[in-house]
């Protein structure tokens, strides 16, 4: 799948209809397509100058490609006692340019992702597998006090378009 992510280029005819941006929220989540139970395709839109919350992926795996603009990932060791450990403590931080792909699951800790452009909306496309934030939400994790709290997935965006 990383290998079919990395060789597609982007191209904004293919993916437009899916990406619906909304200035009020740090990014929209915007279903492209659903096998429930297997995999959810999901279009982010990424305001400028925000982020995500730090969070975990629900024992899911997820590949990201960046479609438009830039993105920062920023990663984090899972704390062994959430919110008694202290501050989360980084582990690496890496830019991703137009066409580039990462990979995240629970193994490698938890991460945020932030568009650092002032200015300009970014996109990207990612595939979890199974899609088990969608089903039963996830983790997301206080930086300062290492404090994790469980949240269900917001309703998507827009769906199918």
């Amino acid at each position: 799948l990383h290998n079919l992510l990395h060789a597609y280029t982007s191209n904004s005819l293919h993916w437009s209809k899916y990406a619906h941006g909304n200035p009020n929220k740090q990014y929209t989540r915007n279903l492209v397509y659903e096998v429930p139970g297997l995999f959810n395709l999901l279009l982010l839109v990424w305001t400028p100058g925000k982020e995500s919350p730090v969070h975990d992926h629900a024992d899911s795996h997820c590949l990201m490609k960046v479609l438009q603009g830039s993105l920062i990932e920023t990663r984090f060791a899972i704390p062994q006692n959430a919110g008694h450990d202290g501050p989360l403590v980084q582990t690496s931080r890496k830019n991703f340019e137009s066409n580039q792909v990462t990979y995240m699951a629970d193994a490698l800790g938890l991460h945020e992702i932030s568009n650092p452009s002032p200015t300009e909306y970014s996109v990207s496309l990612h595939l979890y597998t199974p899609p088990n934030a969608a089903l039963r939400g996830c983790h997301i994790y206080d930086i300062q006090s290492g404090e994790a709290k469980h949240v269900m997935q917001c309703p998507y965006d827009s769906v199918r378009g």
